[in-house]
């Protein structure tokens, strides 16, 4: 750099020296333009060289006035991309805020709510009135001593009333019996000679059935409803004779009918 600025002041120092030499006329009144020597009798540059050298610098200065735009141009565009990441950073933030007010608005509601529990929630039968009528389903359990084993036995409609000295199980083709409230369940236990024979004759089977809440919903004001009821129904009968002994158990629900 410092040779390349030393030339050049070299170059326009022969510069003013011809300038001078052209202002300069002889008694004739013109100039040997083609005369380069200098005062102490050396040759003095060439214009023709000091106008390439001009031009080579000249076309040097428009290539970095060009760099010096370029990297202008691409220092903007930075610039440009540092404000949108600025912005998509402050909008990231600011969702970040939001999520974490949620989250502690949510862990609050959540200590409020925890602080309900343990919550005891009765699911007694006797607790709601089951007086009506209902698709009665069963599924087999265990069975033994009844030729009907192993076979799906048909739903019935079976009806829950008010009777004279409490309410009443009517299972068609099965049995009818009272029901006791025990334990927030109601049981009921029979006798039914409907269910099967030996040797042409009906047997009497002893039926047990309980009848419990299966399902019970709750709703946020705290009201709860019978969604479903349940049931178990145990027969069995001893060996007599040539009759085999019964044992039976089914699992069944009560589907309300409207």
């Amino acid at each position: 750099m410092t040779t390349r600025w030393g030339k050049l002041r070299g170059l326009f120092g022969a510069a003013l020296l011809v300038a001078a030499v052209a202002a300069c006329s002889d008694d004739s009144g013109t100039v040997d333009e083609t005369d380069t020597t200098e005062a102490d009798g050396t040759e003095g540059p060439d214009p023709a060289e000091l106008q390439e050298e001009l031009d080579r610098l000249q076309a040097d200065f428009d290539e970095l006035q060009t760099q010096s735009d370029t990297l202008a141009t691409e220092r903007d565009d930075v610039q440009a991309q540092l404000g949108v990441a600025e912005a998509a950073q402050e909008a990231l933030v600011a969702q970040l805020d939001e999520a974490t007010e949620r989250a502690e608005a949510a862990e609050d509601l959540i200590a409020a709510f925890g602080e309900e529990f343990p919550i005891a929630i009765s699911t007694a039968i006797t607790d709601f009135d089951p007086i009506g009528r209902y698709a009665m389903t069963f599924e087999e359990a265990y069975c033994s001593g009844l030729p009907t084993c192993g076979q799906v036995r048909p739903a019935v409609e079976a009806q829950i009333t008010q009777g004279p000295n409490g309410l009443m199980l009517t299972v068609p083709e099965m049995f009818s019996a009272g029901l006791l409230r025990v334990n927030g369940q109601l049981i009921a236990a029979t006798d039914s000679d409907t269910m099967a024979s030996c040797e042409g004759i009906s047997r009497v089977l002893r039926v047990t059935t309980t009848v419990f809440g299966a399902e019970i919903s709750v709703a946020k004001d705290g009201e709860r409803d019978l969604s479903r009821i349940g049931a178990s129904v145990f027969v069995s009968a001893q060996p007599q004779d040539v009759c085999e002994g019964i044992n039976a158990l089914w699992g069944a629900s009560f589907t309300p009918i409207d």
